[in-house]
């Protein structure tokens, strides 16, 4: 067996590991399908590409303002008591986002349904990786299991949107959502019935454990950097597709982006099952330098191959800064805070993704689709210059909780 491969089959092997992972990677396929599902019923029913974005942008910001909070509950009372109220929440407010849009005017409506849907999100990557954590907390093993996380990110993101696509355009409009919405409900009830490998919740109010978890050392600062991660993201998506009209090459656009989320694979796969000598606030900012080269040359290329030849570099910078990220979060905070924590940073990418598509929508709409790219530039450097200037601060929180992990271990078991 391959060694690389071997480390990943090795951290499956824990009781109801493999288990909980497959269902994480059931119901995470909803939060790929979400903003595309929700973009291609507006247009549809509503003829609004205006209206759709306005939606999909307020489902999304709301989901990471609000959801944290909720997670904070989670780490209080557990998933297997707040994940069902969630779901209690969001599976009527899609429905009724799907039911309004099919009728005559009630806008206003639409804007209030998509809030409480974005509210509700339920945030699937952190209440798996709050299970590896449980499992693999200070070993070398949580890091690959977070690097096969991040590689499930990349699948989802890569299927997500044409399944989404596909069954909007081919079946009907609302189908992408209902069976999106579906598939989020019943992997999320198969999840909370794993009692065995979930987290068990401190019981105790936020005000014991230090209020907002963004007060926590280090985590605004990653947060931050997520926040324009996904800039990366949105507005690399939402560019290539407006690059290949323009080129008159639209049948491209899935290779194109396909390439790109190809790199991060590749190059999260070796990242996740290397252990590296560099502690993780190294990691995250040898990560973050290596992004910010790899993004600058995407606005000068002006052809296909080109830019097919850049996107697919540029893909090898993402998945490393995604799973040191990942990794330094679970090292600096408590686990007790661990759901809400890593809530946190999965909203700064939502919001960063948003903030990343209206920007370059905006300049593809005005000027063109090469310019746009500057965007996804700016955005992968603005990642290192937020990773630089906060690499002080994420050592002191990262030396903080080794030294209260040197005092906890002599009575760990793992």
């Amino acid at each position: 067996m391959c060694p690389v491969f071997g480390q990943y089959v090795r951290v499956l092997q824990f009781p109801g590991a493999l288990l909980f992972s497959l269902t994480g990677l059931f119901a995470r396929l909803q939060l790929s399908m979400a903003g595309m599902g929700t973009t291609l019923l507006v247009v549809a029913e509503r003829d609004s590409y205006s209206l759709a974005a306005q939606l999909t942008a307020l489902y999304a910001i709301s989901g990471a303002i609000i959801s944290p909070l909720v997670s904070r509950r989670i780490d209080q009372y557990g998933q297997h008591r707040i994940v069902p109220l969630q779901l209690a929440v969001h599976v009527p407010a899609i429905l009724g986002l799907i039911l309004v849009a099919t009728l005559d005017g009630l806008t206003p409506l639409l804007f209030v349904l998509a809030f409480v849907a974005g509210s509700s999100q339920l945030s699937v990557g952190a209440l798996i990786r709050a299970r590896w954590s449980k499992i693999y907390t200070g070993t070398p093993q949580l890091r690959t299991a977070f690097a096969m996380e991040s590689l499930v990110d990349e699948v989802v993101f890569i299927a997500g949107p044409p399944l989404a696509t596909v069954l909007a355009l081919q079946v009907f409009p609302s189908a992408a959502l209902l069976f999106a919405t579906t598939v989020l409900a019943v992997g999320c009830t198969v999840l909370v019935l794993q009692r065995s490998t979930q987290p068990l919740p401190s019981g105790r109010p936020a005000s014991t454990t230090g209020g907002n978890a963004l007060r926590l050392p280090g985590v605004a600062a990653i947060t931050g950097i997520f926040v324009l991660l996904g800039g990366v993201f949105g507005s690399f998506e939402l560019t290539t597709i407006g690059f290949a009209e323009e080129k008159g090459v639209a049948g491209w656009t899935g290779v194109l982006l396909a390439v790109y989320s190809i790199g991060s694979l590749i190059a999260g796969f070796a990242f996740g099952a290397h252990q590296f000598r560099t502690l993780l606030p190294g990691q995250l900012l040898g990560a973050a330098t290596l992004l910010a080269v790899v993004s600058a040359p995407l606005a000068l290329m002006h052809t296909p191959v080109l830019l097919g030849a850049a996107a697919f570099v540029a893909g090898f910078a993402v998945a490393p800064v995604l799973i040191s990220g990942m990794s330094l979060i679970e090292h600096i905070v408590p686990g007790n805070r661990l759901t809400e924590s890593m809530t946190w940073v999965s909203g700064g990418l939502s919001v960063g993704l948003a903030g990343g598509l209206l920007l370059a929508g905006a300049i593809v709409d005005t000027m063109s689709a090469t310019t746009a790219y500057l965007v996804t530039s700016g955005c992968g450097v603005g990642v290192f210059v937020v990773a630089f200037l906060v690499r002080r601060p994420l050592r002191r929180a990262y030396d903080a909780a080794s030294a209260e992990t040197i005092a906890w271990e002599p009575v760990a078991a793992h």
